[in-house]
């Protein structure tokens, strides 16, 4: 069986950071570059990190804010950012050293109380911030917000002193480590909580950006190289221009314009963009996104596994990847990311292969006990993203293997609450793991109260096993768990696992040194670019 096992997250983590430089002449130009670097994103939620959601929030959010952690580019080993150090004996109580003397834009100094604050607030579900749930695992976050409240802040976050917090959970968790590195654990100043709206329009971050002018919801979003910025990763660009567009295939035309500098190209429009930019086409070795089929397990008939395996074993993913995608997209062979760790190549399971006389079999069985027929069955996608073709080719594969009527794509302006709005057949929907733990998408997705978890599917077999994954004292072991973990989900399928989409990306001439990254939500701050007049 194939893998991919990252290193052992350690009993006791203790991990640097260390920063390189270069003296060639493209490197010194780049260096002398006046223009920012130009690329595209779509809508954030929001720039709020207690409040923020998704992958166009957190590629800007990435590069105003720097947390306890990164992780490593290559490997996915959490890196040491505004943490000196992260010691734990248990998985259960973590010491966090800080660095000292990092201080946001605002000079600001970020210290242990700095930490206690920020999580607390966001923590508190009273302040109505979308992220609240993913501190419930810290002691005190049930007190903090039983009726009365108790006390200001999360008890389970204690400042030692200027530089030093003690975090307690509530029960061994070996993955914890990794929420460290994500936008809900930033550190935020105290400016922060005078005017939060104002401040969602104009951040003040501890990264290697800060915002050029406040940001109310236009088409840019300007940041601006921190000259005063003392951390392990400073910015190579004197700026990023974040266009925002509204459509997938809008970059592509973008960089064509030289409108962008680096454009992340649409599945159409690839082979078009490899011919004509050559070595400036560049791809994602391994990708941190998934693409499947949300189903409404909630509804009578959808909560039968069976249902959800046939319609598995009967789309064909290599046939689709190949008429609509490129050699990047792969099918999923796991409930997971394949950048995660312990992502496997090949699993015994049946569910995730192509078998349309497995697939017809098991639909015959299905119908034979329900007495009839199932009535027709459509499939939501989102409107103007550019998924019609390939689900409507799902819905043919559905017919031509199944026998089965199909109604027709519906588009929906937010997959999201697709469920609650009343529609009730399966989804196309995307997501993207913010860590390379494969508890990111397990947790949040397929456990009872899960943040992502949009149907309310749960199992006691799967949230027993996936505690068992937590609590082990070593990574090995936790990788085996988590893999009996995810054995559980291809047997009951509560979503249909699709494949993972390689991002591509073209290059304008302005760009020298374009580091591809699997796991921080962007890597603009790596990049350099030159000025060509």
């Amino acid at each position: 069986m194939k893998r991919r096992v990252g290193a052992a997250v350690a009993l006791v983590a203790v991990l640097a950071a260390t920063a390189c430089s270069s003296a060639d002449s493209q490197n010194e130009d780049a260096a002398a570059a006046r223009e920012p670097l130009r690329v595209a994103t779509m809508q954030p939620a929001s720039l709020f990190p207690p409040d923020s959601s998704g992958a166009y929030a957190f590629e800007v959010l990435d590069n105003l804010y720097d947390g306890l952690i990164r992780f490593d580019q290559k490997t996915g080993e959490p890196v040491m950012m505004v943490a000196e150090s992260i010691k734990t004996e248990d998985n259960v109580v973590f010491d966090i050293r800080l660095r000292t003397g990092w201080t946001f834009s605002s000079g600001e100094a970020i210290t242990a109380k700095t930490f206690q604050k920020s999580w607390s607030e966001a923590a508190t579900v009273k302040n109505e911030w979308r992220n609240s749930a993913k501190f419930a695992q810290i002691t005190g976050y049930a007190e903090l917000n039983a009726a009365g409240g108790a006390g200001e802040f999360l008890s389970g976050v204690q400042v030692v002193d200027d530089q030093t917090l003690k975090v307690t959970l509530t029960a061994p968790d070996n993955q914890f480590i990794y929420a460290l590195g994500t936008a809900p654990f930033y550190p935020l100043p105290a400016s922060a909580y005078d005017d939060v709206e104002a401040y969602t329009k104009q951040p003040v971050g501890n990264g290697p950006y800060k915002m050029a002018k406040a940001w109310d919801g236009e088409a840019e979003i300007e940041l601006v190289r921190d000259e005063a910025y003392k951390g392990p990763k400073p910015a190579a660009n004197p700026g990023i221009h974040f266009t925002i567009v509204t459509e997938e295939a809008t970059p592509w035309v973008q960089l064509q314009a030289d409108e962008l500098d680096i454009a992340l190209v649409a599945a159409a429009d690839q082979p078009n963009a490899k011919k004509q930019l050559s070595d400036r086409f560049v791809r994602k070795a391994q990708s941190n996104d998934l693409v499947y089929l949300m189903v409404p397990t909630h509804l009578a008939g959808w909560n039968d596994p069976r249902v959800r395996q046939a319609l598995s074993m009967a789309i064909d993913r290599e046939a689709i990847i190949k008429a609509f995608f490129d050699e990047s997209t792969v099918p999923l062979t796991d409930f997971s990311v394949p950048a995660s760790v312990g992502y496997r190549q090949k699993t015994d399971l049946p569910y995730l292969k192509y078998d349309p006389a497995a697939a017809k079999a098991l639909w015959e069985q299905v119908k034979a006990d329900v007495g009839g027929e199932v009535a027709p069955i459509s499939l939501g996608v989102p409107a103007n993203y550019g998924w019609d073709e390939w689900g409507l080719a799902v819905l043919n594969g559905w017919r031509d293997v199944l026998g089965i009527e199909v109604a027709k794509l519906e588009p929906l302006a937010n997959v999201s609450t697709a469920y609650e709005g009343g529609f009730a057949d399966p989804v196309t929907r995307s997501r993207y793991s913010d860590t390379p733990s494969p508890a990111t998408i397990l947790v949040q997705q397929f456990t009872k109260g899960g943040t992502a978890n949009w149907t309310d599917w749960h199992n006691p077999e799967f949230e027993t096993t996936i505690q068992k994954a937590l609590q082990q004292r070593d990574q090995q072991a936790a990788v085996a768990a988590f893999d009996e973990a995810k054995d559980i989900l291809i047997e009951q399928m509560p979503i249909i696992m699709l494949w993972s989409q390689g991002d591509a990306f073209g290059l304008s001439d302005r760009v020298v040194d374009f580091p591809v990254d699997n796991f921080n939500k962007s890597n603009y701050r790596d990049v350099k670019v030159v000025d060509l007049n």
